[in-house]
């Protein structure tokens, strides 16, 4: 991990460690919050994408009550080294979801200067599919409300998939491994924005492959092409 990212890292994480106190008659939520930093993605090189990727993320954040869980990731090649931001967060009283989406959206609107000043690697693939079910280890989604919010242009570039034959409808995902993300609620934001800019076609054959993906693997799916 970087040291600049860290430090980034460690700025978000604030009063970390602090008790968390839950909201009474509420149920428990998780968001996480997944940043593709492949050389395709947008948000690495647009500071106005970047930026309305930040806001986006921020209103998620701010509808998180105590006690609720905050993930952030970064994701891209498989190797974690190459994806340093890995970050826990249990909203409180004392770090509540107001200071912590500030803190996020201001950490996402600086991608584009975080990859150009290389303090944060970009990847060269997008193991997009490995990430989710490595990550399913980690949810519970089972006996929490879990929702995944990806900002990935949604493709798939790894030695299972060929991202010219998945954005072109020629080829499907890599079959998930039985339903490992039951009962989760997965989002893509920006699916089919690419830094070449975005093709109606392309982004519709990306939703049909991902939608077709949540339901073998018993999530719930949600596609939005637009930030």
């Amino acid at each position: 991990m970087s040291k600049s990212v860290f430090l980034a890292g460690c700025a978000l994480l604030g009063l970390l460690g602090q008790p968390a106190v839950a909201d009474d008659q509420r149920t428990p939520r998780d968001l996480m919050i997944a940043l593709d930093v492949s050389t395709s993605n947008v948000i690495i090189e647009s500071d106005v994408m970047a930026g309305k990727a930040g806001r986006e993320a921020a209103e998620m954040i701010r509808t998180l009550g105590n006690g609720d869980r905050l993930r952030i990731r970064t994701f891209g090649s498989y190797s974690q080294s190459e994806n340093p931001l890995r970050l826990d967060i249990t909203i409180s009283r004392r770090l509540p979801a107001a200071r912590v989406a500030a803190s996020v959206e201001r950490l996402i609107a600086s991608l584009p200067e975080l990859v150009a000043s290389g303090r944060l690697p970009a990847g060269g693939t997008t193991h997009l599919t490995a990430f989710l079910e490595e990550e399913a280890a980690l949810l519970s989604c089972g006996t929490r409300r879990t929702a995944l919010a990806l900002f990935t242009d949604g493709i798939e570039a790894s030695p299972a998939t060929s991202p010219e034959q998945l954005a072109s409808g020629q080829a499907a995902l890599p079959a998930p491994n039985g339903d490992v993300v039951q009962g989760c609620r997965i989002s893509l934001y920006g699916i089919g924005e690419t830094t070449g800019g975005a093709d109606r076609a392309r982004t519709q054959n990306l939703i049909n492959a991902w939608t077709e993906w949540a339901d073998q693997a018993g999530a719930f799916f949600q596609a939005f092409p637009k930030y």
